[in-house]
């Protein structure tokens, strides 16, 4: 489990029970991605976090803004997806190239609202339900900065779902989550190849990293290399076709071809853009296809752990200094039980991982 808090600055002027921070904690699939700054915190009021198998972009409002008591109700919060995608039909944008229908399966945005007034009325506060499905959102708390008094979550907006929870004109902060499911992104994406979607039989582990994130068009780059098994077809053999007339020699029998159909493990990846305010994922480049050497899946032997993917992450990841004492780099290690218990980088910033 990792937290995050988000502190002001010291400020000898302002009480403690006037000034707040906001804090994040979200589980790390082990080993644990690394945690640049200089791309994760490169957008102001952005922070970018991964999870292993879920990106999240937290939109925090402006620091003084946050941090104040004295802003009150005149905090704005920005568009979320839906509304952004009924702004785009209404301005009847052709150009947009993004399809909707399919990126509402990976991608998805929830606004969190919380209000200062303290009360007894317990109808404010949202209720906690064991099926809110809370693995997909990273739990938000915003407290003073002593942490003597924390403020009541008394609104939330998921898109693309029917009801919203709460009331918006009753809070005075706004936090907002955007995410992508990268498992359901390549589950998407090899569907539409015709070289795999035929043959595809299971995606059996996946490394994703961000590459950089561009200011211009709020745009995160994130590279997703992933291991997939396809069954292989092999031809039939017709030397014999010319010396047994009989026609059913001839003819290539159907179980021995279901026979000889083998599960071989590949390695494809992606390049993709997405920009975290629209939601909008565009493919910027699909890496090729490449068989792995000596790996062939056999059925009575196949399990997701099969085969260690060590070579997914790119080594440009890792520290050079490091790089003798890591032994597995990927998401295997969930379900192997092997995992790197510290992986430091110059540019980690400070944080407790349990």
């Amino acid at each position: 489990m990792c937290y995050v808090s988000i502190v002001p600055k010291y400020n000898k002027k302002k009480p403690e029970q006037n000034q707040y921070s906001v804090h994040f904690k979200y589980e790390l699939l082990p080993p644990h991605p690394p945690f640049l700054t200089t791309i994760s915190l490169k957008r102001k009021n952005v922070i970018l976090l991964n999870s292993g198998d879920m990106l999240f972009a937290i939109l925090i409002p402006e620091p003084s803004s946050l941090f104040s008591c004295e802003s009150g109700k005149d905090i704005q919060t920005r568009l979320c997806y839906c509304q952004q995608r009924q702004q785009d039909v209404l301005a009847n944008q052709s150009n947009i190239d993004v399809n909707y229908d399919d990126s509402t399966d990976y991608i998805s945005f929830i606004n969190q609202g919380f209000n200062t007034i303290n009360d007894n009325d317990s109808q404010t506060s949202l209720p906690d339900s064991p099926f809110d499905c809370m693995t997909t959102v990273i739990p938000c708390a915003i407290t003073t900065v002593d942490g003597l008094i924390q403020l009541k979550n008394s609104y939330e907006h998921r898109c693309f779902r029917h009801a919203d929870k709460g009331e918006m004109s009753k809070c005075d902060f706004f936090v907002n989550q955007a995410q992508l499911d990268a498992e359901n992104f390549m589950n998407t994406e090899l569907q539409k190849r015709e070289d795999i979607s035929k043959r595809f039989v299971s995606l059996k582990d996946y490394d994703m990293q961000f590459i950089e994130f561009c200011t211009e068009d709020d745009s995160a780059i994130i590279l997703i290399n992933a291991l997939v098994v396809l069954r292989n077809t092999s031809k039939p053999r017709d030397d014999t076709a010319t010396n047994n007339p009989e026609p059913s020699s001839t003819k290539f029998d159907l179980f021995e071809e279901q026979k000889s159909m083998k599960l071989v493990l590949y390695t494809v990846g992606y390049i993709l853009a997405w920009n975290i305010f629209t939601g909008e994922v565009k493919v910027l480049r699909e890496l090729p296809i490449t068989e792995r050497p000596s790996n062939y899946c056999k059925p009575r032997n196949f399990a997701p752990s099969f085969s260690q993917s060590t070579q997914l992450r790119k080594k440009w990841f890792v520290p050079s200094s490091k790089t003798s004492s890591i032994s597995v780099l990927s998401n295997h290690t969930v379900l192997t039980g092997k995992s790197v218990q510290f992986l430091f980088h110059p540019e980690f910033p400070v944080a407790i991982v349990l």
